[in-house]
């Protein structure tokens, strides 16, 4: 009896020694595991960081092409409204230049009828002081 006692107690130390190397194993495996796996977190957690970096770069650039196109927008507005300023100030000048060429044509017209009429009177003149000579 006493050397089943003994048995036993041998079993159970050597399932307790069993059981204490599968869990220091199990546990190195955990560890090797976790290992693995924060590795490769650690290159994804990079991988992430480049792209977001890439990213802020692009968008950056982007930002920098909008402002550039913005201010462009603006300008060409502005000579836009610059050019439809001087079309209005040519468009008011040649207006005005019409309406004094129009004068000056009518009282050319005019003159020109006024000394149409005086030939006419003269040609007239000379026919009768002609007749009254004759």
């Amino acid at each position: 009896m006493v050397d089943t006692i003994f048995r036993i107690f041998d079993d159970i130390e050597e399932n307790l020694e069993t059981s204490l190397a599968i869990e220091r194993e199990a546990e190195r495996q955990r560890v090797e595991m976790f290992g693995e796996l924060k590795q490769r977190l650690t290159r994804e957690i990079q991988k992430l960081k480049r792209r977001l970096a890439e990213l802020n770069k692009e968008i950056l650039a982007l930002n920098l092409s909008l402002a550039s196109y913005q201010g462009n927008v603006e300008q060409a507005t502005a000579e836009i409204e610059d050019v439809t300023s001087l079309k209005e100030d040519k468009s008011a000048m040649c207006n005005t230049e019409d309406r004094a060429y129009q004068m000056h044509s009518n009282m050319m017209q005019e003159q020109i009828t006024t000394c149409g009429n005086a030939i006419y009177l003269m040609e007239d003149k000379r026919a009768l002081l002609e007749r009254f000579r004759q």
